[in-house]
């Protein structure tokens, strides 16, 4: 990794990160146009990013220097969404971890038999891009959940004020029941273990001809 290292200060409060240079710049573009170009950062070492949130930023680092998504549940983090983080991956473009992130919002939703909330799903429309890869997650939770419970006018009402504020995640949805209605007819004991049978990749955004983290790690 060398022996140089960059300041980072994230975060309005200005949280302080020391970080191998080599480390970070060899895995993402754009601080290595930063602190390699002819910059005010590449003078100083020190770069300043007030609009990231700290801690998504500390496990952001974590993943370079360790390769793997944090452990939530091990952390027993009851505020955890894991938006934050992938929005994060995807605006350094980290592949990789947003595909880890993704996955361990899978696993820990199954766990805990949850998904996510309508604002939390406002929240993911209204922030991300349009490719990545949460919206598909929410959308695909949403079509088994209310599949699982269809006759149960109550639960299958829940999502109906996204209406008005998210006219997309309808027309998401729309698209995925008719692209995945054979899945939502397998029966099932609970809508998330019909969900777990959908391949993993089809909430990754690496490319099709790109191998897959969990395909490198076996």
């Amino acid at each position: 990794m060398g022996h140089e290292v960059v300041k980072l200060y994230i975060g309005r409060k200005r949280k302080e990160f020391t970080i191998h240079k080599k480390l970070l710049c060899d895995q993402i573009d754009f601080f290595s146009k930063k602190f390699n170009g002819r910059t005010q950062e590449a003078k100083t070492g020190v770069m300043y990013l007030p609009e990231d949130h700290p801690d998504e930023f500390a496990s952001l680092i974590d993943f370079l220097y360790r390769g793997a998504a944090p452990d939530w549940e091990a952390a027993r983090d009851p505020t955890f969404s894991g938006v934050g983080l992938n929005f994060l991956a995807e605006k350094y473009c980290m592949p990789e971890l947003q595909d880890r992130t993704v996955d361990a919002i899978r696993a820990l939703h199954r766990m805990k038999n949850m998904c996510y909330s309508t604002e939390q799903i406002d929240d993911i429309f209204h922030s991300g891009s349009k490719d990545n890869k949460l919206r598909l997650l929410a959308v695909a939770e949403v079509a088994f959940r209310v599949r699982h419970y269809i006759g149960d006018k109550d639960r299958g009402y829940w999502y109906l004020e996204l209406s008005k504020t998210c006219p997309e995640f309808f027309v998401d949805l729309f698209r995925f029941q008719i692209k995945y209605a054979w899945h939502l007819e397998k029966k099932q004991y609970h809508w998330s273990d019909a969900l777990a049978h959908l391949d993993p990749c089809t909430f990754h955004v690496h490319e099709n001809d790109a191998a897959c983290y969990l395909k490198k790690a076996s």
